[in-house]
């Protein structure tokens, strides 16, 4: 984990995919125009807790680190 004045920088773990899936929700139509299209399977808990997951075993394997920025007190996810 990586901590700045501002935010916590980390990889995600399981227990973030109902901010990760908030976040999602929040930011689709803003990220339409730049995102692939997305099937409904995306916008649910299980897929986001499965990116979690598959995330950690990319950064194990070294072949990824998708972080996720959160705000300080690592409740809020930024990005």
């Amino acid at each position: 984990m990586l901590q700045t004045a501002r935010c916590l920088i980390r990889l995600a773990e399981p227990v973030d995919a109902a901010k990760l899936l908030g976040y999602r929700l929040e930011n689709r139509e803003h990220l339409a125009a730049w995102e692939p299209s997305r099937e409904a399977s995306y916008y649910t808990l299980e897929h986001c807790a499965q990116t979690a997951v598959e995330a950690r075993e990319a950064a194990l394997l070294d072949r990824g680190y998708p972080l996720i920025l959160f705000d300080r007190s690592g409740e809020g996810m930024l990005v």
